[in-house]
């Protein structure tokens, strides 16, 4: 470590800290009261103990439920309403149908007949409007100015009951859902996500092509379009499907008013809740290895598991659980080692609970190195002990109590959202959770029941899992229909299974420890406002400065150190070895990133402009997550297998923007255009390969030695805190 005496005393006292089963038995045992899976009866919706806003829930003479929100604070109302009808719903020979009729309810209403009438009233009184199609869900939003409120329910809600859905504009919308499937329709995500409906049960809604296209959203033979909309519309646009959200400066009792005047024209047809009766799999569907070639450079192993739906069970969470612990990054965990042993970049998971409508799933991400993509047989061996060894020890309480209080203190301290973002979520959570619930099933946690968590665990078995192989190299036979990719489907076979199980035996794993960055203290300093941040300190190669907002107070934070440089933009050259160096440090804070995330706590390092470090989040354990960030960062020395495996990713990503959504490579070519120290793709791709490990190390090295360092703070800190930087 080669620094100056003024900035090695001023990192030195950052690392310190100074931010401030029974015996046998003749005698019969009593058998442990079954656990509920379900919420406490609540009389009253439940909200956050910061959230100033009043709620009520209605339900109308028409069955249509309606969730009120006041906030006198709000300059615009919102309003959303979601269907409980979506792309599971439409018949299979008019794929889309359902966004279809998403599109074609705002052309017009009896009412309100000019096409594109509503779009320019909302325009005209600042608002917003949209909507979007699910698979068990449509819903639509608007937002406009407090004083057009009203004129805005009487135009929104005509939508629901007396809609034009005028034929002569079919065309239009047709080429509209068109265009959103040519755009996206290239990405990987997308078909994978196809393909994961393709090879489960055909006879299941979820293996239907739900985008819609010219040719799907067409006359058949036998069924108009126009018939099979109208069809759509006139069954399951009916009050009783329906959930409603209303936010505005209004009393409640004023805008219970407005719901019933107009939500209360829409009429209850009675239609029976949708549901699905066939199963999402089959005997022949699962324990298969599937092969994808991507478009872009990708190289993931990704296993997806179908489980029970278990959406009911919010209040115990099985999943969270289960999720909390895959996720983890603590040293030992599967995360840590398969990272550790060079054959990953990142390990993620995802769940839903309902995905499926009758069933759910749970999902493994696994993002490979290029010596993980030689090795797959070696990570699926890791994978399948550590899910051996949680179904064996995993289900310990001391992991509930930390989900419980990291959520907990996110729910406490929760913020205020966008009032339209609000209105929709609200709408749409409404199709799922119990209305007192509807503001907290995300973060309830009330009791720990360690027989719903064995069940879940018990379903993440190979015999239940669809194990996808992505990369360029995997043989396909199959051409996907309505998309361009293609892939291949094979049995898992018993040798297979029982070389994963040998290759397992070389990874000691071990499962979370403690998180130690969980916050204590929420107390709040006294704030003293400013115009601008006060300057603490003013020397040279050296300033930090302190704001506090004149209307947040929370115990949270941010805090940047800035070491600004011109070093990692001075040439091509110097800007790919910082790439490579950023994404080595990246890599090396994951585990300390992880902990802080589950201590509601970011942590993150660029190298765009020298060498940057930012904390936010709840500031009680800030200085802790710094002081340890900056002891990784001074250790860091990248190993030569590493710096491969980030050359290798680089290109990768280089070639990959060429193939991805043109909206996404228009931001990196208007940023040359405007920054003047950006390089071209071919200038850094033709200074990769010369690259040395030494090269970072002396990057590294010159900017901890030649960069001044400034330090902003804004937030829960007060002067003293911010002085041990000085």
């Amino acid at each position: 470590m080669i620094l100056s005496k003024q900035r090695s005393t001023k990192i030195a006292l950052l690392v310190t800290g100074t931010l401030i089963v029974a015996a046998c038995s003749t005698v019969s045992q009593k058998q442990p009261a079954e656990i509920s899976s379900l919420p406490d009866p609540q009389s009253t919706i439940v909200k956050s103990p910061i959230d100033t806003r009043q709620y009520s829930s209605i339900i109308l003479d028409n069955q249509l439920e309606v969730v009120l929100v006041s906030d006198p604070s709000i300059e615009k109302s919102a309003a959303a309403l979601s269907v409980g009808v979506g792309s599971f719903q439409e018949p299979k020979e008019f794929g889309g149908l359902a966004h279809y009729l998403e599109h074609m309810l705002f052309l017009g209403t009896k009412s309100y007949p000019d096409v594109g009438d509503y779009s320019e009233f909302v325009s005209r009184n600042g608002g917003t409007q949209n909507a979007y199609t699910q698979l068990d869900h449509t819903n639509y939003m608007v937002a406009v100015n407090n004083n057009a409120f009203n004129e805005a329910l009487k135009r929104f809600s005509g939508f629901f009951y007396e809609a034009t859905l005028d034929e002569h504009y079919a065309d239009k919308e047709r080429n509209a859902v068109h265009s959103e499937w040519s755009m996206k329709g290239p990405n990987d995500w997308v078909m994978l996500n196809q393909i994961d409906g393709l090879t489960l049960n055909p006879a299941h809604p979820i293996s239907q092509f739900n985008w819609g296209n010219l040719d799907s959203l067409s006359d058949k033979a036998d069924n108009k379009l126009q018939d099979a909309l109208l069809n759509l519309y006139n069954t399951y646009y009916s009050a009783n499907l329906m959930k409603a959200a209303m936010i505005s400066n209004l009393p409640l009792v004023e805008m219970e008013k407005l719901a019933r005047e107009y939500f209360g024209k829409i009429p209850n047809k009675n239609t029976p809740i949708p549901s699905i009766k066939t199963p999402v799999t089959s005997a022949d569907t699962l324990k298969k290895i599937i092969h994808y070639a991507p478009q872009a450079e990708m190289k993931q192993l990704r296993i997806n598991f179908v489980i029970d739906n278990n959406a009911e069970q919010f209040a115990v969470k099985p999943n969270g659980f289960v999720n909390y612990i895959l996720n983890n990054e603590m040293p030992g965990t599967l995360a840590s080692t398969l990272r550790d042993a060079g054959l990953s970049e990142s390990l993620y998971t995802s769940y839903d609970a309902d995905e499926y409508g009758n069933a759910g799933s749970f999902t493994l991400y696994i993002d490979l190195t290029e010596s993980g993509v030689q090795n797959r047989d070696r990570v699926m061996g890791a994978v399948v002990k550590y899910l051996n060894l949680l179904r064996t020890k995993g289900v310990d309480k001391k992991y509930f109590s930390e989900i419980k209080k990291s959520l907990n203190n996110s729910f406490r301290f929760k913020e205020k959202t966008n009032d339209y973002n609000y209105a929709m979520q609200i709408a749409a959570d409404l199709q799922h959770v119990p209305t007192a619930y509807v503001l907290s099933s995300e973060y309830e946690y009330q009791r720990f029941n360690p027989m719903a968590v064995q069940h879940v665990l018990d379903q993440l078995t190979l015999d239940n899992a669809r194990i996808f192989y992505i990369d360029k190299a995997q043989p396909t036979d199959t051409q996907m229909e309505n998309f361009i990719g293609t892939y291949g489907v094979q049995d898992i076979s018993e040798q297979t299974l029982q070389r994963w199980s040998s290759m397992g035996d070389e990874f000691a794993l071990n499962l979370p420890r403690a998180n130690n960055l969980m916050p204590e203290n929420f107390d709040l300093v006294k704030a003293q406002y400013t115009d601008k941040p006060k300057q603490l300190v003013n020397e040279p190669g050296y300033s930090a400065f302190l704001g506090h907002s004149a209307n947040f107070e929370q115990p949270k934070g941010r805090v940047t150190l800035d070491l600004n440089s011109g070093l990692s933009k001075l040439s091509a050259r110097n800007q790919v070895i910082a790439e490579l160096l950023n994404r080595g440090l990246n890599q090396s804070l994951t585990e300390l990133q992880n902990e802080a995330a589950g201590g509601g706590m970011g942590l993150g390092v660029s190298l765009y402009n020298g060498l940057s470090i930012t904390a936010n989040g709840f500031s009680d354990k800030q200085g802790e997550l710094l002081s340890q960030a900056v002891k990784y960062i001074l250790a860091y020395n990248m190993s030569q297998s590493d710096l491969i495996n980030f050359k290798a990713a680089f290109k990768s990503d280089m070639v990959s923007k060429k193939k991805g959504i043109l909206l996404n490579q228009l931001f990196p070519k208007f940023s040359q255009l405007v920054i003047l120290d950006e390089y071209s793709d071919e200038a850094l791709l033709a200074e990769v390969d010369a690259i040395t490990v030494q090269d970072l190390t002396s990057l590294k090295n010159q900017l901890l030695q030649q960069a001044n360092l400034r330090v902003f703070a804004y937030g829960n800190y007060d002067e003293k805190q911010i002085a041990w930087f000085s």
